[in-house]
């Protein structure tokens, strides 16, 4: 049965104000007296259908287009193609599943095809909107960067070019505590870079070389223990030193000198993890009472979806941190994919729902991959960059566990999937995007994630 939909200019997602041209199959306009609605009429002629079947949205007159949300009943569409009248392939990509935010440069056209290129089973599409999205791109739109500090060091010329589109670099990987509350500096040995202190001002300096605009905020991590103090795990060590108010506040004290001895823009926390209540309501303290020794210093902190909460970290610590950067990866979904776009989108409602305030959200893009097995393993994106096509997830790599040799299928976030989660980043509203991490780019300007980063904020500019 032929459905009807519509054509028409409203908010999106009731985040942001954009001018948005919607082709709904389901639904009606979100109308806001602010905002120009323009509403002629088309034609789906089908939902439902198997593998090879084109579905073919005809639009009553000619509309600019560049995103597609789309639903699916079934969950067995493997791989989908999105293409104009006029014969031209906007996107491809895998899954569709409950809901997928597909995302490409403008074109105009008088209607789009869904092609079903491959689809374990019949399928049935339970909702398809087009839209025309722009001027969602902000000023202070952020892409954050983690950058180990021995990788910072080595970067030449070559990295210039990714590097421009960072906003916050967030060194991470030298600087600890101990239990006393001191920073502490350490090296890598197997990189030749010993001096700890030195590998951090190294870094420090290449990055300010490598983009001068770019604030630059650093980790203080808890989970290395350099003087033989016998604790190994973090949150004991997080607990010893913010589990009471004078430990606290030296070790306050120490951050507040270091962050302005070496004129950094901030610090980060990357806790992983506390699990007892007593353990957030330590970092809780720690948190707040940190950002107001800081001053006009940043405080961000790298928080899971399940870190959120009333009993976990709180709104109260939510409203004092620069940045929430989300870790919206290391997770699968039930085929074993990795950080899929449902993950992400519904880590940034929900992260939103517990409280975070959506100007300081950063959404997680993994540069690397896990195997579907859910290996110990984490891919380098830059090894496999040539190999993995642009619409693509999924390359088997080899890899070698405990001296055992596995090829697996392994699940990236390709170019494709990096452009679709900044642009859904732009047009909800949030605070940016964040990278994990920066060395495992390609400096290739057309194999880059960073490129394709950069690529979907101009195309909401």
């Amino acid at each position: 049965m032929k459905k009807r939909f519509s054509v028409f200019v409203s908010v999106f997602m009731s985040l942001i104000f954009a001018v948005v041209v919607v082709v709904a199959a389901t639904g009606s306009p979100k109308k806001d007296p602010a905002e120009k609605i323009v509403q002629p009429e088309g034609v789906l002629d089908m939902y439902s259908g198997r593998e090879g079947d084109t579905l073919a949205f005809t639009f009553t007159r000619q509309a600019s287009v560049n995103t597609v949300e789309l639903k699916e009943t079934t969950g067995v569409i493997t791989r989908f193609e999105i293409g104009t009248f006029e014969g031209e392939t906007v996107y491809v990509s895998d899954y569709i599943g409950e809901y997928r935010y597909c995302s490409f440069p403008a074109v105009t056209t008088k209607g789009l095809y869904l092609k079903i290129t491959e689809a374990e089973d019949a399928f049935e599409i339970a909702s398809m909107e087009v839209s025309f999205v722009t001027q969602t791109a902000s000023d202070d739109f952020k892409v954050m960067a983690y950058v180990t500090a021995d990788s910072a060091c080595k970067m030449d010329d070559s990295w210039k070019e990714n590097a421009k589109t960072v906003t916050q670099f967030n060194i991470i990987g030298c600087l600890f505590f101990d239990i006393n509350g001191r920073i502490l500096f350490d090296g890598y040995d197997e990189a030749g870079l010993t001096d700890g202190e030195e590998v951090f001002e190294r870094a420090l300096a290449n990055l300010k070389k490598l983009n001068p605009e770019a604030e630059i905020v650093a980790t203080i991590l808890g989970n290395r223990d350099l003087t033989g103090d016998g604790i190994t795990e973090s949150e004991d060590r997080y607990n010893k030193v913010i589990g009471n108010d004078g430990s606290r506040s030296a070790f306050i004290n120490e951050i507040v000198e270091f962050a302005y001895g070496y004129d950094l823009d901030g610090v980060s926390f990357d806790y992983e993890y506390p699990h007892s209540l007593s353990s957030f309501v330590n970092y809780n303290a720690f948190l707040q009472e940190l950002k107001q020794a800081l001053g006009d210093k940043r405080l961000t902190a790298a928080l899971s979806l399940w870190n959120i909460g009333i009993f976990n970290v709180n709104s109260d610590t939510l409203r004092v941190l620069d940045g929430v950067e989300l870790m919206s990866y290391d997770s699968f979904d039930e085929r074993g994919n990795h950080s899929t776009f449902l993950k992400a989108y519904n880590d940034v409602t929900q992260a939103i729902q517990r409280g975070a305030d959506p100007k300081v959200l950063n959404l997680g893009l993994p540069y690397y991959s896990r195997p579907v097995n859910k290996d110990a393993y984490w891919g380098s994106y830059k090894h496999v960059a040539d190999k993995l096509g642009y619409g693509d997830n999924l390359i088997t790599e080899t890899y070698v566990i405990d001296g055992e040799t596995r090829t697996q299928p392994n699940y990236y976030n390709g170019r494709q999937t990096i452009y679709d989660k900044t642009c859904y980043a732009l047009d909800s509203g949030i605070g940016g995007v964040m990278i994990w991490h920066f060395a495992c780019d390609s400096t290739d300007p057309d194999l880059s994630l960073t490129a394709a980063v950069q690529r979907a904020i101009d195309s909401r500019s």
